[in-house]
Parts: structure tokens; C-alpha cells; sequence
């Protein structure tokens, strides 16, 4: 199935890369997504591909990446804004995956958008989030809430 779709393909490695290359590989994979709500053939492509796998465990990649400890020199600190993505590149990495996991799921027909829920449920959620929050650290729990609180305004909004 990938050479019926081989620049889809070719793309799909670079979506969690940083950069211009990594944004350009996203728009254009988004363009082929939307593509998919008209044209079947290129529908069942996608969802037979690796695609929704890759896009959800490069999340677990990502998380593992963030720092456990969080540290802010305001004393009224509480959470996490889009602007600290900032100064800590492993969360703007993580953002940016979950932004564009965020728009593949709103332009995909909804055999795409189930699968890559499920898989960032399964594969993401549970088996990594879930338990960074049940940490036995305090400061770690703060971190990863603070992410948790994050990610969550972020594709809520």
C-alpha cells in the first residue's frame, strides 16, 4: 500500500522532527489527511499504513523526553503555558506532535481519527502517562500533572 501513496510515505518519518522540516512534513501530511475525507482509495491507504502508529508512539518517545522536575523561580507558579514551550524544547516538541495529533484528528474521516485515538490511548496514555502521574515523587507528580494540565487545554481549546 505505501507505493500507491509514496510521498505520504516518505513524509511520515519526519513528523515528529523539529524545524522547518519537520512543519513542512506536517502540512503537507495534513493536506493528504483531508485529502482522505473525499478520496476513499487514498482513505484506506492511510489506515492500512503505519501512519497512525507512528504519529501516536512518537508521543511516548516525546514524554520520555521531558524533564521530571520542573523548576520556576515564582513562588505563585501553578501551571504550564504555551509560551514555556519556549524555554524547554522537549515540551515544544511534545506540543507540536500533539497539535498535529489534534488536527489529523479533526480533518480525518472517522476510520483514521478512531484508530489514532485508540493507539494514543493504548499506546500513549495509559501505558505512559498514567503511570508518570502515579509516581511515587512529588515534584515529579507536579511535573507531569503540569504537562497532563498542558496537553489538555491545548487540544480542548
Amino acid at each position: 500500500t505505501s507505493k500507491k501513496l509514496i510521498l505520504f510515505s516518505l513524509l511520515t518519518p519526519y513528523l515528529h522532527k523539529q524545524g522547518n522540516l519537520g512543519q513542512r512534513a506536517k502540512e503537507s501530511i495534513l493536506i493528504y489527511i483531508s485529502m482522505s475525507c473525499k478520496h476513499k482509495i487514498i482513505e484506506r491507504v492511510i489506515g492500512e499504513s503505519n501512519f497512525c502508529l507512528i504519529l501516536a508512539t512518537g508521543l511516548s518517545a516525546l514524554f520520555s523526553a521531558l524533564p521530571s522536575n520542573l523548576e520556576f523561580d515564582h513562588p505563585d507558579w501553578h501551571k504550564l503555558e504555551m509560551s514555556d514551550c519556549q524555554t524547554i524544547p522537549e515540551l515544544n516538541a511534545l506540543m507540536s506532535s500533539i497539535e498535529l495529533c489534534s488536527a489529523v484528528i479533526e480533518v480525518s474521516p472517522t476510520s483514521i481519527s478512531s484508530k489514532l485515538l485508540d493507539l494514543i490511548q493504548t499506546g500513549f496514555l495509559n501505558p505512559i502517562f498514567a503511570p508518570a502521574l502515579a509516581s511515587d515523587s512529588e515534584s515529579e507528580v507536579i511535573a507531569y500533572t503540569s504537562y497532563l494540565n498542558l496537553l489538555l487545554a491545548e487540544v480542548t481549546a
